[in-house]
Order: C-alpha cells, then structure tokens, then sequence
C-alpha cells in the first residue's frame, strides 16, 4: 500500500515520502547522515539498501584504517597481511608510503588494498611502490614471479605483452620444465613456446634434455630479459 511506510525508519533510513515511477514504488528517505536517498521500496523493506551508502563507506573506512604488523628489522621489510598474515615484503624506504593503508594478500599472492578516500578503488602494492597509473598501459612485472615480493629491485615497468612472457610453470605441468610435455602419440617430448598468445611449434624430441634445450633457446630469442625460466641457461648452456 502507497504510504504506510511513511515515518518508519529502516536501518539509517527514515521514510519521508513515496511515489510510483513505472509501476516501481520508491521511497525518498532521510539518512542518520543527513542525506537524502531515494530507494525502491522493496529493496528497503528486505534490508537490501540500509543507508544511503555511508554505511558501506564507514566500514570500508574502518577496515582501511586497521593496520598491518611489520617487522622493519632486516635488511627489507616484512609486513603480515590482515586477511590471513601472509607475509609480504618491501624496501624500508617505502615504508612510510604503504604504512597507512591495510594491505591484504589475495589470490596469486597480489598485494592490495582499498583507498581510504571512498572512492573505494583497489590499489596494489606493487603499483604503488613504482608510481605506476592503473589506468595506464603499462604493467609492473614481478621478476622472480612471487606477487608478494615488491622490493623495487624485484619489479620492472613494462608493457602487458612483456608481463604475459615471464609467468609461472603451470600447476597441471608434470614434465618439471614449463614448454614441454610428453606426447603419447609419437612417444616424443614436445617443446613449446607461446608468444602473442598463440603456440608456437618448436619440434618433438626422444630426448628431454634436447627438447629443453628447444624451449630455452626459444624463450632467450623471444622473450630476453623476460625469460621465466633464464635461470636454467645456464645448466643447458644457453
């Protein structure tokens, strides 16, 4: 019924009036705050709506203003993340610009947290530290591929398709070396390459060092300096 909501208050709103807009009734509402919210009645009564949002803003202000433990002992720092104290880890000289934000590790062990501001935007730890835009082209890379370290010797600027060369063995991978797998059929290693997200064919090999070998020569050529398995250069005398 249009009205018998007047004057009842839910949650932080208190209804003040209500209209029909295509077929869908409304509320106009005072907020605890002070603002006025229009609302869609069912939404209101349900508790689906219970502010004019400045409850929601004062909870992701309080979760922004917990803060993270650190260990600023060694020779870099070690901070505990309030999710689950997954340590995450940072040059002292950034300390004082990452200490007033509560950070969190989330998946693939990205470092992140939300602006204090209310815009209620992400902001990652990495990007932060190396003053780079979000709404930019350009990535941060994590050289050792472990999300969790943003020590600036560990992070490079580079653009999408450079980031997509240095990535981690895949966890289906059973062969030990990312780019070859055993193909039953031939009864051959085979070595792989994807670059420009599309395969590249690099040859079927009865041995597996030769097959190695392959990719590593591959990922030199084609990726240089964002080889993710260049440590093994090396070992294979790449």
């Amino acid at each position: 019924m249009i009205g018998d909501c007047i004057g009842i208050k839910f949650n932080r709103l208190i209804v003040l009036e209500e209209f029909v807009k295509l077929k869908i009734t409304y509320c106009k509402c005072l907020c605890d705050c002070g603002n006025i919210k229009i609302v869609r009645k069912d939404k209101l009564k349900n508790e689906e709506t219970k502010s004019c949002g400045c409850y929601r803003n004062q909870r992701i202000f309080e979760t922004c203003h917990k803060t993270n433990k650190y260990n600023l002992n060694g020779e870099y720092g070690v901070g505990y993340s309030n999710n689950s104290n997954k340590e995450f880890y940072f040059d002292l000289e950034d300390y004082d610009k990452i200490k007033d934000y509560c950070w969190c590790v989330g998946n693939r062990n990205i470092v992140t947290a939300t602006t204090i501001d209310f815009s209620r935007r992400n902001i990652k730890l990495h990007r932060l530290v190396m003053g780079v835009d979000c709404n930019n082209e350009l990535e941060v890379d994590h050289i050792n591929r472990n999300s969790s370290d943003n020590r600036k010797e560990n992070l490079r600027i580079c653009k999408h398709s450079k980031n997509m060369m240095n990535v981690s063995k895949r966890i289906d991978n059973t062969s030990g070396i990312s780019g070859i797998s055993w193909d039953n059929s031939k009864n051959k290693w085979h070595s792989y390459l994807t670059l420009d997200n599309k395969r590249k064919f690099l040859g079927r090999y009865k041995d597996k060092e030769q097959a190695i070998i392959a990719r590593l020569k591959a990922e030199k050529k084609y990726f240089g300096e964002f080889a993710p398995q260049k440590h093994l250069f090396d070992k294979y005398n790449i």
